[in-house]
């Protein structure tokens, strides 16, 4: 039982150690010793900054190890030096084009509801209050890694919709659709953006969805592909698809239909 336990810990090491996680703190302490941790625990590749600035150009950048490519997770605190706070910063992520699909999970010593949405609505996938357990973070670390990996393999790259497979998105659109039918929604809604999951547990807790995110889920729920979406949100189709990415991310989910069912249980369409 021990030698099994240690070889999946050294599996989940090795599987860590080609992931890309850029850390910011204004800390350096911090920095230090959150980056020691995270190399300890697998994570080779760790870039730590001292303010959003260096961060952005970091990500905008988007080289390591003289390889293209963009970061797999960031992990930033709110309270930055500079011109830009942790809100800013990752308003900026979410607006860039390549970038907006990256897990970004927020650090913060504020425990005040209205800070957390604040920063849910900005398109944080993940909160935690200082001081907090570096292993708590680590798991949160894992899971949004992989869910992230998860949405792209199943719908490409984020910022390109024409990867997106479209007889799967044609079989998808039909199951939505013959799921529209004769259903009950009887899940409860927050109107501060929060949905009560009581009634679909697997998606394993409350789940925050900004205004955006929501629009998509609706349009998502009347059949329509992201290139009939984009049009009636008013904006991109890498936007949209990014908005889908993050919706799977945060439910946990797989893809469309199981949002769709989802969004049943949990009283989000009105049938």
């Amino acid at each position: 039982e021990k030698k099994e336990r240690r070889e999946k810990n050294l599996a989940k090491k090795q599987s860590r150690s080609n992931r890309w996680i850029v850390l910011v703190d204004d800390d350096e302490e911090i920095r230090r010793s959150l980056g020691q941790y995270l190399f300890d625990q697998g994570y080779h590749q760790v870039t730590a900054c001292p303010n959003a600035e260096v961060a952005l150009n970091v990500c905008e950048e988007g080289r390591y190890n003289n390889q293209y490519q963009v970061p797999d997770l960031i992990v930033s605190d709110i309270r930055l030096g500079g011109d830009m706070d942790g809100i800013a910063f990752l308003r900026s992520i979410r607006r860039e084009k390549r970038l907006q699909g990256i897990p970004v999970i927020l650090l913060t010593a504020k425990i005040e509801t209205k800070d957390r949405i604040k920063g849910y609505r900005a398109g944080a996938d993940a909160y935690l209050a200082k001081p907090f357990d570096p292993e708590e973070l680590l798991s949160i670390i894992d899971n949004s890694i992989r869910r992230f990996k998860t949405v792209t393999l199943q719908s490409g790259d984020p910022g390109d919709d024409d990867s997106l497979l479209v007889e799967t998105m044609e079989q998808e659109l039909k199951e939505i659709k013959s799921l529209l039918i004769g259903k009950d929604g009887n899940g409860l809604l927050d109107h501060h953006g929060w949905i009560s999951t009581t009634n679909y547990p697997e998606t394993g807790g409350n789940v925050f969805l900004t205004p955006d995110e929501r629009r998509v889920l609706e349009h998502i729920c009347d059949g329509l592909t992201n290139d009939q979406i984009y049009p009636l949100m008013a904006c991109s189709k890498s936007r949209v698809v990014a908005l889908v990415s993050i919706l799977l991310r945060k439910t946990t989910l797989k893809n469309r239909t199981q949002l769709v069912r989802w969004a049943i249980a949990t009283g989000q369409v009105d049938i």
